[in-house]
């Protein structure tokens, strides 16, 4: 079973002159999975960690990443979500911003 977690919220609000390509703010919500694994051999029972990160504008949900069981180390995992969330990574970017980490 997958439990999912909101971590870290961020409010990108328009800029006086409008710059955001929305007139509304958009709200992006850094989740952590957990789910519990069930294979392969000798990892049976315990944890593994991932991270979703969903974009909602006006309350309502506009796109969502995720990427499933990519750690099996809560801490670092949470390090890297933190990490997303302070540079603004959008649900786009997450696939890309994992793939140029060198593992978590």
């Amino acid at each position: 079973m997958m439990k999912r977690c909101l971590e870290n919220k961020v409010i990108l609000e328009l800029n006086n002159d409008g710059r955001l390509d929305c007139k509304e703010n958009v709200v992006l919500e850094y989740y952590l999975l957990e789910n519990e694994l069930e294979s392969p051999e000798g990892f049976i029972g315990k944890k593994a960690y991932g991270i979703e990160i969903v974009k909602n504008i006006n309350e309502k949900f506009v796109e969502g990443e995720s990427i499933k069981n990519c750690s099996i180390y809560k801490e670092s995992t949470l390090e890297f979500l933190n990490k997303l969330a302070r540079n603004t990574v959008t649900p786009i970017g997450l696939l890309y911003s994992f793939d140029d980490c060198s593992g978590i």
